[in-house]
């Protein structure tokens, strides 16, 4: 795996252990308690991070497969990716795009965190036999920021854990 990509994959691992720890640390009630209607519990949170992650594996997956001409990073590529990153460091909310689906009312803790090992293998996988000649193209088509690249990608991946991190606190708290 190319270094840059080690890095950035090792910093997803250590978010998702992370927050694997923090939910782990609650009982399975607590694990499902909303602190509003409108809210998730640490377990629906826990499942969404682990949900827009398969996903965009998945679209990145089926996207290589395609054969389609992948167009190489530009200004505008690096400019979206920027904004979108800047949004996630905000502390605003926004609404989950259709692609990732419906939360589940209920969501088993313990078989959400099988399958997002069974994903982060997954990850460790493609970026481990990623093409050199698709690093720097559009790989990835993100619902508002537009198609970016692998590292973009995973530099989205990051910001998203990191967006979700105070919420997961106080769910703990």
């Amino acid at each position: 795996m190319q270094t840059a990509l080690q890095a950035k994959f090792d910093r997803l691992e250590q978010q998702r252990q992370a927050y694997t720890t923090q939910l782990n640390s609650l009982t399975s009630l607590q694990q499902a308690e909303k602190p509003a209607e409108d809210q998730w519990s640490a377990a629906q949170l826990y499942y969404h991070l682990w949900q827009v992650e398969q996903t965009v594996l998945q679209s990145i997956k089926d996207n290589m497969a395609s054969g389609r001409v992948h167009k190489s990073n530009s200004f505008n590529t690096r400019y979206r990716s920027f904004l979108l990153n800047l949004f996630l460091s905000l502390p605003i909310k926004f609404k989950v795009p259709k692609m990732i689906g419906e939360m589940p009312v209920s969501v088993n803790a313990q078989e959400v965190e099988q399958k997002w090992q069974e994903t982060r293998n997954a990850w460790h996988q493609l970026l481990t036999e990623f093409p050199a000649h698709l690093l720097n193209k559009e790989i990835f088509k993100h619902p508002r920021a537009g198609v970016i690249t692998i590292h973009q990608t995973l530099d989205f991946l990051i910001e998203h854990a990191d967006h979700h991190k105070k919420q997961m606190k106080r769910l703990v708290a």
